[in-house]
């Protein structure tokens, strides 16, 4: 039986949902808003997931870009 993916990182603060996951495999996957971004490295994963943060708080006007 496969091990589910385990959620690893949730947010909201950004005015989308923000979800990092960790599968079995060792692979993460970012899901923003509709957006699923997945099969990605450790480096990949931690890179995707602030371009969505940064993205969510220029959105929301908390930073200016």
């Amino acid at each position: 039986m496969t091990k589910p993916d385990t959620i690893i990182f949730e947010t909201t603060d950004t005015g989308y949902p923000i979800t990092v996951r960790q599968a079995a495999d060792r692979t993460f996957s970012v899901r923003y808003g509709k957006q699923l971004t997945t099969n990605l490295s450790y480096e990949e994963a931690a890179r995707e997931l602030g371009y969505c943060i940064f993205h969510g708080l220029a959105c929301e006007s908390k930073i200016e870009d």
